[in-house]
């Protein structure tokens, strides 16, 4: 019975960190070019994500998921 609370301690400690983990990456800031001929878009992070593209409709536009990120305060966009 001891047993089995200790793993279960462990096993919540391990998920709490893992959390934690993923969501300690923070968008610090935004960095926008455009030029006649394309428009790049620099995210500065804390840390590494994983991030899905995808548009939408009605109207069109472009979505960047950035999965498990918070912004670090606020955002500046230069």
């Amino acid at each position: 019975m001891r047993m089995r609370a200790l793993v279960t301690v462990v096993g919540l400690l391990l998920m709490a960190l893992a959390v934690e983990a993923v969501a300690a990456t923070q968008v610090r800031s935004v960095r926008l070019w455009r030029a006649p001929d394309n428009t790049r878009l620099v995210f500065d992070l804390s840390g590494p994500v994983q991030h899905s593209v995808f548009t939408l409709t009605s109207p069109d536009r472009l979505v960047i998921d950035i999965n498990g990120a918070t912004l670090g305060g606020p955002l500046n966009v230069s």
